[in-house]
C-alpha cells in the first residue's frame, strides 16, 4: 500500500514516539485521496509488522533501508510500526529493508522486505532454513484504516497442534489458554453493516463515518481460521442480528464474520486437529429490533448442535473437573458456552463482567473486563482480581482480557485528528507494557485455569504463555 521506513516501537521504554504530528497529517491525507479515488500513495502511510520468534528475549535490527526516516535502534520483538520517510523522493519509490532476528548471541533469521505502493511484496533470505517455517504477508489495506500488516514466522514449532504437548491429565479448570478478543473481526470493514451493541454518537457515527468506526472496531487481523491455525483456542463472540441463523454476524459495532462460517471454521479445524480443544465463548448476544433475544439464540443453538454435535464436549457430560485426556479420547473436543442456555445441556455457563462476584459456583467461564483505557488502571484492576482469585478457590476457568477499551472521544478525534488512527494503533501503544505487565514474577502464583485475550494477537505469544504456564 505504502513505501515503508521508520521503525517506531511503540510503547516501550526506548521511548521512541509515535510519529509525529505531520506523519499521521499525511497519513490522513492518503485517506482523502482514497475517498477521492487517487492511485497515488503518500509518504506518512505505514505498516504494522509482527515478528514471532521463539527464542528467548530476541530481538530485531534493522540492518540496511531505502526510504528511512532516521536511524531506527534494535528492539525487542514484537509490534513494529514502519512508516514512510516524509522526504519527496520517497513519494512513490517502493522501500526495502532488510532486518536480523538475533537470540543472545547469534542471528536467528535474516529477511529482505520489499514494500510497495498499493500491496506489499514480501521477499525473504533464510540465515537457518531448517527453523524457519513461513514469511507471509496479510494485507490490511482499504478504507479502514491506512496500514498493511506484516507477519513474519521464525520457527518451525507446529502452533496448530500444539495441545498434544499438554499434560492429558489436566483437568479443564487446570489449563491455561490462548484466545482472542472480539474474535469474528477481522472482515469487518467499512462496507459492514452497523449493528445493535452500538449505541449513542458511536452508533450514528458508524452510519455517518462507517471507514471511522470500521478502523477501531476492527480487533483481529485473521479470521477464525486464522486464529486457530496460529495457536488459539478461546474464540470471544459477540453476536448481532436477527432471529434467522443466516442473519447472525459476529460483531463490534459493525458486522464482522458470519456465525455460521465461524461455526463451520472451527468445525473444520477440529475434524483436521483432534488433539486441539477450542472454545466458543458466546457471552454477548445484541439482537436487532424486532427480533426476539430467545429466538436468535435458540436458532443458534441449534445451528451449533446440528454442525457440531459429534465434536460437543455437552456440559451435561463433562465440566471443569473433567480432564483434557477424557475429552480428547471421545472426539470431544469443542465447548460452547453462553450467559444463557434456554435449556440446552450442551452449553456451559460463562459470565461476562467487571465485577468478579457476579462469578459464582455455577459459573464455567468467568470473563472479567477491566473497562479501562489506561494501562496503569488496567493493571492495577487485573492484579486486585488476581489476588481474590488467588484466595479462593475457584471453580472456573478465568479470562485475563488484556487489552484495553479505548474511550468515545478518543474513537470520534479520529474525524479531526486524534493520537491514534484506528484500533490497532491504539493496541500498539500498550502491547509492550502489557507484557510487561503479564511477566510480572509471581503474579499469576497459585493459580490456573487461565484464558488470556488480546486485541490484534498473532496467535503465537499467548501460545507460548500458556505452554510455559503448564510446564509442557
Amino acid at each position: 500500500m505504502d513505501s515503508s521506513t521508520i521503525v517506531r516501537l511503540l510503547g516501550t521504554s526506548r521511548g521512541l514516539t509515535a510519529g509525529g504530528t505531520e506523519a499521521r497529517a499525511l497519513r490522513r491525507l492518503s485517506m482523502l485521496a482514497l475517498l477521492l479515488g487517487s492511485p497515488l500513495a503518500y509518504a506518512g502511510q505505514g505498516l504494522y509488522m509482527d515478528v514471532d520468534a521463539f527464542v528467548p528475549s530476541a530481538s530485531m535490527t534493522i540492518d540496511s533501508s531505502q526510504c528511512m526516516n532516521g536511524t531506527p535502534e534494535p528492539v525487542l520483538v514484537q509490534r513494529q510500526y514502519v512508516e514512510a520517510s516524509d522526504g519527496w523522493s520517497c513519494l512513490y519509490t517502493p522501500s526495502t529493508f532488510s532486518l536480523s532476528i538475533w537470540s543472545a548471541a547469534q542471528k536467528v533469521a535474516s529477511y529482505q522486505v520489499t514494500v510497495s505502493a498499493w500491496g506489499s511484496t514480501v521477499n525473504t533470505t533464510y540465515s537457518n532454513p531448517a527453523y524457519l517455517s513461513i514469511a507471509t504477508m496479510y494485507s490490511r489495506f482499504g478504507l479502514v484504516g491506512n496500514q498493511d500488516s506484516l507477519h513474519i514466522s521464525s520457527t518451525a514449532q507446529d502452533m496448530q497442534s500444539w495441545m498434544k504437548q499438554v499434560n492429558p491429565s489436566l483437568q479443564i479448570k487446570q489449563l491455561v489458554l490462548p484466545g482472542t478478543h472480539d474474535s469474528g473481526t477481522a472482515d469487518l470493514s467499512s462496507s459492514s453493516q452497523p449493528t445493535a451493541d452500538a449505541s449513542g454518537a458511536i452508533a450514528q457515527a458508524a452510519v455517518d463515518a462507517p471507514w471511522l468506526i470500521a478502523g477501531w472496531s476492527k480487533a483481529q487481523s485473521m479470521d477464525v481460521a486464522g486464529q486457530l491455525q496460529r495457536g488459539t483456542r478461546y474464540l470471544d463472540l459477540r453476536l448481532c442480528g436477527g432471529s434467522d441463523v443466516g442473519s447472525i454476524y459476529t460483531c463490534h459495532a459493525m458486522t464482522g464474520e458470519k456465525f455460521t462460517d465461524v461455526v463451520q471454521q472451527v468445525k473444520a479445524f477440529v475434524s483436521a486437529h483432534p488433539s486441539e480443544l477450542v472454545i466458543m465463548d458466546m457471552n454477548h448476544w445484541y439482537p436487532s429490533s424486532g427480533t426476539d433475544p430467545n429466538d436468535m439464540r435458540n436458532n443458534a443453538y441449534q445451528y451449533l448442535q446440528e454442525q457440531l454435535g459429534p465434536v460437543l464436549a455437552g456440559r451435561d457430560q463433562y465440566g471443569p473437573t473433567s480432564t483434557l485426556g477424557s475429552l480428547q479420547a471421545a472426539g470431544r473436543t469443542v465447548i460452547a458456552s453462553s450467559d444463557n442456555s434456554l435449556g440446552y445441556s450442551y452449553l456451559w455457563s460463562s459470565v461476562n463482567t467487571s465485577d468478579i462476584n457476579n462469578c459464582g459456583n455455577y459459573t464455567d467461564i468467568c470473563s472479567y473486563w477491566p473497562a479501562s483505557s489506561q494501562l496503569s488502571q488496567q493493571t492495577q484492576r487485573l492484579g486486585a482480581v488476581l489476588n481474590t482469585l488467588r484466595s479462593q478457590t475457584k471453580p472456573y476457568l478465568f479470562v485475563v482480557q488484556a487489552q484495553l477499551t479505548p474511550d468515545q472521544n478518543a474513537i470520534l478525534e479520529g474525524l479531526t485528528g486524534g493520537q491514534y488512527f484506528d484500533l490497532s494503533e491504539f493496541t500498539g501503544s500498550y502491547k509492550y507494557g502489557m507484557r510487561v505487565f503479564l511477566d510480572t514474577p509471581h503474579l499469576f502464583d497459585g493459580l490456573s485455569g487461565l484464558i488470556f485475550i488480546e486485541d490484534f494477537s498473532n496467535g503465537i505469544d499467548l501460545t507460548q504463555r500458556a505452554l510455559r504456564m503448564m510446564g509442557s
